[in-house]
């Protein structure tokens, strides 16, 4: 039977020590040793026998003779306290010599009684034991239950912080003080605490998910260590988000809060993680506040992290200047695009990492900022691959891996990887196809994205850097159709592809076509179909139906 049970159900075990078997059987069998919850006493007929049962049963009472033949039960009990077993002594004897009885209460035995004793008051020596031995046992599971509270004390405070945070719990103070309360906490409501965000910027090393959490473990035990030597303060770590740790360091009678001394702390942790777990951190500080406003002051570190876009392994301290908002404007993305455009790449990388370089000397960033310059590029880039006659998704969606693009505005380090990325991947494009066509393959492809546009023969050999007659030359040996023939066809193609899938009026169709003249335009659609636009769209809607 396990011994918690035992103890639960108030049972014990009782050892009779006697070389005399006739007072051994008597004793055992003189009493009703179940009903006070003894159910077979072990026996033993000499101090080694006796030492066997107590080695190898939990024993809690034992009743035992002084004089033996093999050592007296005097030479037992020392032993016995010499291996410090909880066993309550009952001694028995025939001589009522008090040097004994003065002996065996000094060495810790809790009756002696003179031979031959009465069953009653053998039992109540029983009982007195049983008591003292339930005392035991009351304060032994007390013992046990506060070193296991104690010892889950951290985890429990720590749920308490992330219910708080997490607005499970109100944040009235009458509230949180019986909050406290119920879970045995040892705040008071008036007490204040300093909230400190520690948060992962990037980390320099590829890692599993596995490496991650033994990462983030490490960082959390390095941080434990590091404010540990802070002497005679209390605090909380706490793990609400992933990426980032936040400790409660709280203000005792003996310690106010050393706002520089906490600084080096926190920036000889951000260099020990650098050296020993290859990543990049940066730790925010707040004010000290009490419990019923933590809440608030920890969503400003949050804040004050998500716009941190520029600066890597520093410490905030809320309050400071470089927590306060400045004003910056955006680059003049047209320069941008003009260099996309002219594939001047060189000169637009360096154009861009040098505006984005002195982002990174500015103290306050605002994140919007970033995710704003982060969407002009983009439609920068769309608008570039439109003119130029490309589709966009061929390249980007292909080529771009998602992570890039979702972690692109965390920082102005990552956003400057992601657009000099980008800038890679549209130029290379575009000077693979620009190697791979002809003279009158990119003729014709600037025709097709000009069609809007009133263009000259002129302006089309310029774009292929040949003489406008010649290049008329060796279009129409390769087409059989001059320049501007084909810019003829190609506009009434696009004409009549839009008046069969859209419902846009003649004269707009004309225009979207580079016609600026509406009776033109219809005059040289009817040449090329012998019908005019709107009999032509009519003819088709008949067909159809």
């Amino acid at each position: 039977m396990p011994i918690w049970w035992r103890d639960l159900m108030n049972e014990y075990q009782l050892l009779l020590v006697d070389d005399d078997i006739n007072s051994v059987d008597c004793v055992k069998s003189g009493i009703a040793w179940e009903l006070y919850g003894i159910q077979e006493p072990q026996v033993a007929y000499n101090i080694r026998q006796a030492k066997q049962a107590l080695q190898h049963v939990q024993i809690d009472i034992m009743i035992c003779d002084i004089e033996m033949p093999q050592g007296d039960g005097l030479e037992l009990l020392a032993w016995i306290n010499e291996q410090n077993l909880k066993v309550e002594v009952i001694f028995l004897t025939c001589h009522a010599d008090f040097k004994y009885a003065q002996q065996a209460l000094h060495m810790g035995s809790l009756e002696f009684l003179l031979k031959p004793v009465p069953f009653s008051e053998l039992l109540e020596a029983v009982k007195k034991a049983q008591h003292i031995i339930n005392k035991k046992r009351e304060i032994s599971h007390y013992e046990h239950t506060h070193q296991l509270w104690k010892s889950h004390q951290p985890r429990l405070i720590e749920s308490f912080w992330i219910d708080l945070l997490d607005q499970h719990l109100s944040s009235d103070k009458d509230a949180i003080q019986e909050e406290l309360k119920q879970r045995a906490i040892p705040y008071t409501i008036d007490v204040k605490f300093l909230p400190v965000l520690v948060s992962v910027q990037r980390w320099h090393k590829s890692l599993t998910n596995r490496d991650y959490k033994i990462m983030e473990y490490a960082l959390r035990n390095a941080l434990e260590e590091q404010f540990n030597d802070l002497i005679g303060i209390d605090f909380q770590i706490v793990q609400q988000r992933s990426g980032s740790i936040l400790i409660f360091l709280m203000e005792t009678e003996g310690y106010h809060f050393d706002i520089n001394l906490i600084k080096e702390i926190c920036h000889t942790y951000i260099h020990s993680c650098n050296q020993y777990f290859y990543c990049d951190l940066s730790c925010y500080m707040g004010l000290p506040t009490q419990i019923s406003d933590v809440k608030e002051m920890v969503n400003s570190l949050y804040h004050r992290e998500a716009d941190n876009v520029n600066s890597d392994n520093r410490v905030f301290v809320r309050n400071d200047k470089d927590w306060q908002r400045r004003m910056i404007q955006l680059p003049n993305i047209n320069s941008w695009f003009e260099l996309l455009k002219l594939g001047s790449r060189h000169e637009l990388i360096q154009t861009i990492n040098c505006f984005l370089d002195s982002w990174m000397e500015v103290e306050r960033l605002d994140s919007a900022l970033l995710r704003e310059l982060y969407q002009d590029f983009l439609q920068m880039v769309h608008y570039t691959l439109k003119v130029k006659g490309h589709q966009a998704h061929q390249i980007l969606s292909s080529s771009v891996s998602i992570e890039p693009m979702m972690t692109a505005t965390r920082s102005v380090t990552e956003l400057r990887e992601w657009m000099n990325m980008i800038i890679e991947l549209v130029l290379d494009h575009m000077e693979s196809l620009e190697n791979s066509q002809t003279v009158v393959e990119k003729v014709m492809h600037y025709i097709d994205i000009h069609l809007h546009q009133d263009i000259s023969r002129e302006e089309i050999a310029q774009h292929v850097y040949l003489n406008a007659d010649y290049l008329n030359r060796i279009f129409k040996k390769e087409t059989a159709l001059s320049l501007s023939e084909y810019v003829l066809k190609q506009r009434i193609r696009k004409a009549k592809e839009l008046l069969l899938k859209t419902e846009m009026p003649v004269g707009s169709v004309a225009t979207s076509v580079g016609f600026s003249n509406l009776p033109y335009f219809s005059k040289m659609f009817k040449r090329e179909t012998q019908m005019s636009p709107q009999d032509f769209r009519h003819s088709r809607q008949v067909v159809n139906q």
